[in-house]
């Protein structure tokens, strides 16, 4: 009898092996998924949903600065609309992390290799995995890459909005990510400023183009938004948690077969 129950025991032990398996499986599996959605695909393509790839479905290549790109403003523009195209607007707090983002998120704050408060207060700053965000988290992205191919940008408050402010030809310029919206240059001394603002927001379908040159013509208000060594320290954060939940998950997936093989193998043959 003894080798009955030791046969009911092992069998036991594979089913056990086989549901921890799936269990493993299905832990891993959370981590293909977006942590954002790609919207409701109704309003605005560029600001209520994401119409074709998303920001993290960019190759990094294709928004690298080509040789024959010699105009800052015509680059600029190109980086700020493909943000735009690829991402929409929502709150910065509309993100979802799988269950071993928040693990080693919740653990790596334990050891102090983070910083467990600050990691997530301004939403999602890494490039990869944005699908939607709040202007200034936007604004920040696009400065991102304008900075890594040569032109000084940063991401700038102006009242209730964010924008991209950066330097061209000894002068300085806004792009709006957010609302899809082409360089003009930030100078509220000069007189067109304000028809040029207004053309180039109605132009684009906004209805709201008086009240954005209010923002960016009120210098009480307006100053630099997240210090980009921080933006970065932020981004820095984020990346080394989703590197480390996708290398768990690859581990995962190649050790779940092992379980449920391994116990199997262990049960006795019918002879």
């Amino acid at each position: 009898m003894n080798w009955l129950k030791s046969r009911q025991e092992l069998k036991v032990l594979a089913r056990s092996g086989t549901i921890v398996a799936v269990l493993l499986m299905a832990v891993s599996a959370s981590q293909l998924l977006p942590r954002q959605s790609r919207g409701r695909q109704v309003g605005v393509p560029g600001y209520d949903y994401v119409k074709g790839r998303t920001l993290g479905e960019v190759p990094d290549a294709e928004l690298v600065r080509h040789p024959s790109e010699t105009d800052d403003i015509a680059y600029a523009n190109r980086v700020a609309l493909a943000v735009h195209s690829s991402s929409y607007n929502c709150e910065p707090g509309n993100f979802s992390l799988t269950p071993i983002e928040r693990v080693i998120s919740g653990a790596l704050a334990q050891f102090r290799l983070i910083d467990g408060k600050l990691i997530w207060s301004e939403g999602l700053l890494e490039k990869h995995a944005l699908i939607c965000g709040f202007c200034g988290q936007r604004a920040v992205i696009a400065s991102e890459i304008l900075r890594k191919n040569g032109i000084n940008a940063w991401a700038f408050g102006v009242g209730g909005h964010v924008l991209v402010k950066f330097a061209a030809g000894g002068h300085e310029y806004l792009v709006d990510p957010d609302y899809g919206i082409s360089a003009y240059r930030y100078d509220v001394r000069r007189g067109i400023l304000r028809g040029e603002i207004v053309t180039k927001y109605t132009k684009a379908g906004w209805t709201n183009a008086s009240q954005i040159y209010g923002y960016v013509s009120s210098r009480a208000d307006n100053e630099d938004y997240l210090n980009p060594e921080y933006a970065s320290h932020i981004e820095a954060m984020q990346e080394s948690v989703f590197y480390y939940a996708n290398s768990i998950a690859i581990g995962l997936i190649l050790l779940a077969p092992c379980v449920a093989f391994g116990v199997r193998s262990k049960s006795p043959r019918s002879t």
